[in-house]
């Protein structure tokens, strides 16, 4: 199995908005949707999609700046 993050993009990013939460999941994140939006006013913020064997498989959001912000 080969697992990569890729950059979120044009050719991606409806299936990673597409992707729901597992239910015991949901209420402690927020949709890839949400997410993606909000990376685009964050400028430390960077969406990922995960693939694994070239795959879209998950979605991750992280800040480059290790800065723990409450409620961002």
């Amino acid at each position: 199995m080969n697992v990569t993050l890729e950059s979120v993009t044009i050719d991606n990013f409806e299936v990673l908005m597409d992707m729901e939460l597992p239910p015991e999941q949901a209420r402690f994140l927020a949709s890839n949707a949400y997410s993606i939006a909000q990376s685009h006013y964050y400028a430390d913020w960077r969406p990922r999609a995960i693939y694994r064997d070239g795959s879209p498989a998950g979605f991750a959001l992280y800040n480059v700046t290790g800065n723990d912000e409450p409620g961002h």
